[in-house]
C-alpha cells in the first residue's frame, strides 16, 4: 500500500516538474500582451526608419522605444524575461508572431493607401501663389497605432523656381491630453540634403511650418510628416488636423 502511495507521489512530483517547465511563469508576459507589444515595437521600428530626420538621435530612438513599454506599463527587464521565455517555448513564439505578422499586414495595406494617394499631386498649377494640397484637407491621426503618423511627399515640377517658399498650415484640434504633435516640412535636394522646420503641438492650436529653398539650386520633392505621440498607456487617441493647405511663393 505503501508502495502504492509512494509511486503516485514519484508520478505526482514528475507531472508537476513536467508542468513547471512548460507552464507560464508569472512575471511572463501572456500571449494576448506579447503580441500588442511586439506589434507596437515592430510599428515603432518602423516609424524610425521611415521618419529618420525626426529620430535621428540615438536617445530620440531609446524615447520612442521605451514609451512601447510604458503604453503596456511594463518594464524593459520583463519584455526581456518573457522574450526569452518564449524564445525557448518555440510553439508559443511562433503562433504570437503568425498573429503579430497577420497585424502588421493590415497596417502595411493602410500605408500603401496612403502611399497611392500621395501618388496623385498631379502638376502643380502657374503662378506667383499656388496652393499645392491637392488631396483632402482634413487629417486623422488614429490613436490605434502607438505613434499614429502620415507622410506624404510632393514632387517638384517645372512650376517650380530656385528660391521658392513653402508654407504648410494645419489646424489642430482635439489633441488630448498627455499627447502631443509634431509635424515637419523639409524640401528635398540631391545628395540627401534638405531645408526643413519641425514643430511641436501641445495642444489645440494652428500650425505654421514654412522651408526657404536654396537660390543656387534646384529641390527634388517636399517631404511632410505629422506624428501624433503620447504616454498615456490607457488611452487609443484620435486628434484631427483641418484647414490643411501647402502654399508655394516665388522669390
Amino acid at each position: 500500500m505503501l508502495g502504492i502511495k509512494m509511486g503516485s507521489v514519484l508520478f505526482l512530483l514528475l507531472l508537476l516538474s513536467l508542468t513547471a517547465c512548460t507552464s507560464r511563469p508569472d512575471y511572463v508576459l501572456d500571449e494576448n500582451e506579447m503580441t500588442a507589444v511586439l506589434i507596437d515595437m515592430h510599428s515603432s521600428e518602423a516609424l524610425i526608419d521611415l521618419q529618420r530626420t525626426q529620430f535621428s538621435t540615438q536617445e530620440a530612438q531609446r524615447d520612442i522605444m521605451a514609451s512601447v513599454f510604458v503604453r503596456h506599463g511594463i518594464t524593459r527587464a520583463r519584455y526581456d524575461s518573457s522574450l526569452m521565455w518564449y524564445s525557448r517555448h518555440l510553439k508559443r513564439f511562433i503562433r504570437i508572431y503568425d498573429r503579430v505578422n497577420d497585424s502588421l499586414k493590415v497596417r502595411d495595406e493602410y500605408w500603401k493607401a496612403i502611399a497611392y494617394e500621395n501618388a496623385s499631386w498631379g502638376v502643380s498649377d502657374q503662378g506667383d501663389s499656388v496652393n499645392l494640397w491637392r488631396i483632402n484637407p482634413y487629417l486623422v491621426l488614429d490613436g490605434k497605432f502607438l505613434s499614429s503618423f502620415q507622410s506624404f511627399v510632393v514632387p517638384c515640377d517645372s512650376n517650380f523656381r530656385k528660391g521658392d517658399s513653402l508654407v504648410w498650415n494645419l489646424r489642430i484640434s482635439q489633441l488630448p491630453a498627455q499627447h502631443y504633435l509634431v509635424a515637419t516640412i523639409a524640401a528635398t535636394y540631391p545628395k540627401d540634403s534638405a531645408a526643413a522646420q519641425t514643430a511641436l503641438a501641445l495642444r489645440d492650436t494652428t500650425m505654421q511650418l514654412s522651408a526657404v529653398t536654396d537660390t543656387l539650386h534646384n529641390f527634388e520633392s517636399i517631404i511632410l510628416s505629422i506624428s501624433l505621440m503620447g504616454t498615456d498607456i490607457t488611452a487609443e487617441p484620435v486628434t484631427f488636423v483641418d484647414s490643411v493647405s501647402l502654399m508655394r511663393f516665388h522669390k
